[in-house]
């Protein structure tokens, strides 16, 4: 097992704190200021560029979250800990890859999500509702933006006779 490397700092009030790989490069670093409750944690691949981003904006927990790929393009952008708030991931071209509402950080998903190919057609469209639970009409269409699935749900029970559509009719 590797040993991790790291050192801490206390300054005043401000307490620093950073992790290294192996190779003396910088892992991950964080930033507290006990007054406010304020922390900022970065973590890093071994080739320097940035991997991860928190901040936690205040004492009550709510904090800001990005990950980024080794590429530097933005992986992932939400928030934890802050009520229902957007959750959204990216593929590496940029392309957005999801998009919904998450509740208090974790992967509760509420709301209407979306889904996307890389190519940017729309892959699926479906919704939870407060529970949690699959709602409303679910929609999958394939790289060429033709609808070929269609599921319909209320909280959580199945509504539809058939999921697979053909010619726009539902097939028994």
């Amino acid at each position: 097992m590797k040993e991790t490397i790291s050192d801490t700092a206390y300054y005043y009030n401000e307490l620093y704190h950073k992790e290294y790989f192996e190779s003396g490069k910088i892992k991950a670093e964080s930033f507290l200021v006990d007054t406010i409750g304020s922390v900022t944690w970065k973590e890093y691949y071994e080739s320097g560029k940035i991997k991860c981003i928190t901040t936690v904006i205040d004492s009550n927990k709510c904090s800001s979250w990005k990950e980024f790929y080794e590429s530097g393009a933005l992986s992932l952008e939400s928030k934890i800990g802050c009520g229902s708030v957007p959750y959204k991931t990216y593929y590496e071209n940029g392309q957005k890859e999801y998009e919904g509402q998450i509740r208090n950080g974790l992967l509760n998903l509420e709301g209407n999500w979306k889904k996307w190919y890389s190519n940017g057609t729309l892959a699926h469209d479906f919704s939870y509702d407060d529970a949690t639970l699959p709602d409303g009409t679910w929609k999958w269409w394939d790289e060429n933006g033709k609808l070929i699935k269609e599921y319909k749900y209320d909280h959580g029970i199945s509504k539809s006779k058939s999921d697979f559509i053909k010619n726009n009719i539902y097939a028994p």
